[in-house]
């Protein structure tokens, strides 16, 4: 991006926070304004990405060349109307040149289109990560959002982590692997302390343990390119601990109950998204 875009932010929630202080510290926008019913919110997201409050989402919608929906998806509606009533000034028309950016889980680009009838429109999967800038998100752009609209969300997400663009049929499958998965990686990490603690660790011994073993693995296949299967072989020595592991591991159903786990908030995603 060669200038840095004027952002306003509907929602001041813990998202649209971690989102604003990802962006800022990359020094990716430029002013940055939002709005939200809760003061107590909103001073805080203001003093921690030095943002300015306005009195109202059509105040948002007026100022910035980027908008962020970043509330609740049953309010995704009032506030897309608020937005729709600013845009350029005319009550239903469209936010006439600006872009608006939706992380509101659910609301499908047509929903959208519906309540800003000609907005350029992309839709965010993002995830709780987003608040340490360790984020993995998926996006998808509506029929009127542009090839460099694509690639100015792609690199203000990546300033938190990383955002693949992908089509909106399959934003499901990404809100149940990375926006519902750090749930389900918490409760298989949970296994593991279990167990270590269950080996005769103490258990901080075993949270510390496990979390740096967690996080080294994955900077690892990261850093290196390594394929799973090939990194499982690096660990693995002849006769040794890690194949007497494995042997339990891999006769479990661990990998069809892993799946189903996926499966499942995915499906209930179609659901609540009404496809």
């Amino acid at each position: 991006m060669t200038t840095r875009p004027h952002l306003g932010f509907a929602g001041a929630g813990t998202m649209a926070l971690g989102l604003a202080r990802g962006i800022r510290a990359a020094g990716l926008a430029g002013a940055i304004t939002a709005h939200d019913p809760v003061r107590a919110r909103l001073d805080r997201f203001c003093a921690e990405v030095d943002a300015a409050p306005v009195a109202g989402n059509g105040a948002v919608a007026a100022n910035a060349d980027i908008v962020f929906l970043a509330v609740k998806p049953q309010d995704v509606g009032t506030v897309a109307a608020e937005l729709a009533a600013a845009g350029g000034g005319l009550t239903g028309t469209p936010l006439t040149g600006k872009l608006v950016v939706s992380i509101a889980a659910g609301v499908t680009l047509a929903r959208l289109s519906g309540w800003l009838p000609g907005a350029r429109l992309i839709r965010v999967m993002p995830n709780l990560p987003c608040v340490i800038a360790e984020m993995a998100a998926g996006f998808a752009r509506g029929p009127s959002a542009t090839d460099r609209d694509a690639r100015v969300v792609g690199d203000l997400l990546g300033a938190l982590g990383v955002a693949l663009e992908v089509d909106e049929g399959h934003l499901n499958a990404v809100t149940a692997l990375s926006g519902s998965g750090p749930a389900f990686m918490a409760g298989l990490l949970q296994a593991f302390i279990d167990a270590g603690e269950s080996c005769g660790l103490p258990r901080d011994a075993a949270r510390a343990l496990t979390l740096q073993t967690a996080k080294g693995t994955a900077a690892l296949l990261q850093e290196r390119g390594y394929e799973t299967a090939e990194f499982i072989d690096l660990v693995s020595s002849p006769g040794g601990t890690t194949v007497a592991g494995r042997a339990v591991l891999e006769s479990s159903d661990v990998h069809a109950v892993i799946a189903g786990t996926i499966a499942a908030a995915a499906n209930r995603g179609r659901e609540l998204a009404g496809d």
